[in-house]
């Protein structure tokens, strides 16, 4: 049992490498040497920082980290540090989905979590029926899926339902759409995080499989911070890679870097002693907000690829509204910015 456990800690990699600025500058005074010293935020931690659940009990308590033992890097003495625990008044429900380009030996990756909580997800749902409706009288609006590259790339829109769509039909679907993600209103919230990287000669499915890693754990890594500090619970939901019919589809790399990220510091500080589920990934489309994040997503990464051929932008972000857009400035600070328009400026020129 030992040798098992062993091997699947050994397996696992943290994954998140940023440390949010407010915990930068926080340390520890040894009590034996008096230095001061800083948490390993991102050490992994042989035992994850989750509640635990007791075994052979029914209830819904858990045994829950409140501390943790930090070794001084000057006299190895073994602090106490304390992790602030949070009381969860409600709950918010994220779906994401991604979105890829590759423009020479540049990578575009782009990941978007649209929200909301139990209340406003019948309105949403309502809102999308009657969109589809609209654009298929005839059919079954819970039989078809929107998906934005039949909609708008020609040569899948040829083989899909829109393939008899005029030019200006599909112009007119998208501005819609556009609207309808504008006018949802404060009930919905939309949080991107996009990442434009140098590709090597010889591109690796390693390469590519970490670079989706890095910029999908730093999205869950800071969601989960902002959410759990508002003493909310965030439950993810993501749209499948692979194609299955079952409710939770694996995948092994998402599955492995979430549990990673929660055998550090990091994650044990952020959650807040919270039990967080593992992010499910389903079916394409399974709900109405991953249609929404589908097209988010879609929009988001083909302005950074007409920014980066430097041609006119055709699916203007500013037509989205307001979307809370994580990235890097200068490949330096880690920023969270709440805006009407790409900050394409601060992180990438």
């Amino acid at each position: 049992m030992y040798r098992k456990i062993m091997r699947k800690y050994l397996d696992l990699k943290q994954p998140v490498n940023h440390i949010p600025s407010n915990l930068m500058d926080m340390k520890i005074i040894c009590k034996t040497c008096n230095i001061k010293y800083k948490p390993n935020w991102l050490e992994k931690s042989i035992s994850p920082f989750i509640p635990i659940k007791p075994n052979n009990y029914n209830g819904s308590g858990r045994w829950i980290c409140s501390s943790v033992k930090v070794v001084c890097p000057n006299c190895t003495y073994e602090n106490s540090f304390s992790i602030p625990l949070k009381e969860i008044n409600s709950t918010y429900y994220l779906y994401g989905d991604e979105a890829y380009r590759e423009i020479g030996k540049k990578q575009v990756i782009c990941y978007t979590l649209v929200g909301t909580n139990m209340r406003f997800i019948p309105i949403i749902d309502d809102k999308i029926y009657h969109f589809k409706k609209e654009i298929f009288p005839d059919k079954d609006p819970k039989e078809w899926t929107l998906h934005m590259k039949d909609i708008w790339a020609p040569n899948h829109r040829a083989k899909s339902i829109y393939k008899d769509f005029s030019v200006s039909q599909i112009n007119e679907i998208v501005e819609k759409y556009f609207n309808l993600v504008k006018n949802l209103g404060n009930g919905f919230t939309i949080h991107c995080v996009s990442s434009i990287s140098e590709v090597p000669n010889k591109v690796s499915k390693k390469f590519l499989t970490d670079k989706k890693i890095d910029i999908y754990s730093l999205l869950i890594a800071r969601i989960t911070q902002q959410f759990i500090e508002q003493k909310i619970k965030p439950i993810y939901t993501f749209d499948s890679e692979k194609i299955g019919q079952e409710d939770n589809i694996i995948h092994e790399w998402a599955e492995k870097a979430f549990i990673g990220f929660q055998h550090s510091l990091l994650y044990g500080y952020l959650s807040g002693g919270t039990y967080i589920e593992t992010p499910k990934f389903v079916k394409p489309g399974s709900y109405p907000c991953l249609e929404i994040a589908d097209f988010i997503s879609y929009v988001i990464a083909r302005y950074c690829f007409k920014r980066l051929l430097n041609k006119k932008v055709d699916l203007p972000p500013e037509k989205l509204g307001y979307i809370n857009y994580l990235g890097f400035e200068k490949d330096v600070d880690f920023l969270y910015l709440y805006q009407d328009s790409y900050p394409w400026d601060i992180f990438y020129e």
